[in-house]
């Protein structure tokens, strides 16, 4: 007598399965092998469809990502200032270390929202440019000035020489 175990045949395939009744059987019946037993579909399809899928749902986590960045990051931001501000992690850690966090989140956080991460006096480095500015003009000025009058003298040396 033979005492080999048999597997069950595979059924043969009679109905379409769309791509999430073939997830939603994988997800129930736990492998890929069950579900083209229950169904008759190649494993390596079943397989291959759903990862199909499980691609396009990454793509969409990552398009929600974009969209919802900024709130993450504000939401992030508020965990790690209340990090920084509860006395018994500070107790257990040390704050510096949600300090150096709380400033790299908020600096994303500014970035993702167009704003600046470095605040300027643009009271004191407007007018200190300007200031710049001018101080260069009046340079060049002075050197087309000087420019000017080399061109003239040695022009009239020249004139007088002629004249003689």
């Amino acid at each position: 007598m033979d005492t080999k175990q048999v597997n069950p045949p595979i059924k043969q395939e009679t109905k379409k399965y769309t791509t999430r009744e073939l997830l939603n059987l994988y997800l129930s019946l736990g492998s890929y092998r069950k579900v083209e037993l229950a169904t008759g579909i190649p494993h390596e399809t079943i397989f291959s469809r759903i990862s199909t899928l499980c691609e396009l749902a990454d793509k969409k986590k990552a398009d929600r990502w974009k969209e919802q960045r900024t709130t993450v990051l504000n939401n992030a931001e508020f965990e790690l200032v209340c990090d920084v501000l509860d006395t018994d992690k500070r107790a257990k850690a040390t704050q510096g270390n949600a300090a150096y966090a709380f400033d790299k989140i908020s600096t994303a956080r500014r970035l993702e929202e167009g704003l600046s991460t470095v605040n300027l006096d643009l009271g004191k480095s407007v007018p200190a440019a300007l200031s710049r500015i001018s101080e260069l003009k009046k340079m060049l000025d002075n050197q087309s000035d000087s420019q000017l009058t080399d061109d003239d003298t040695s022009g009239d040396s020249s004139e007088s020489q002629g004249v003689s």
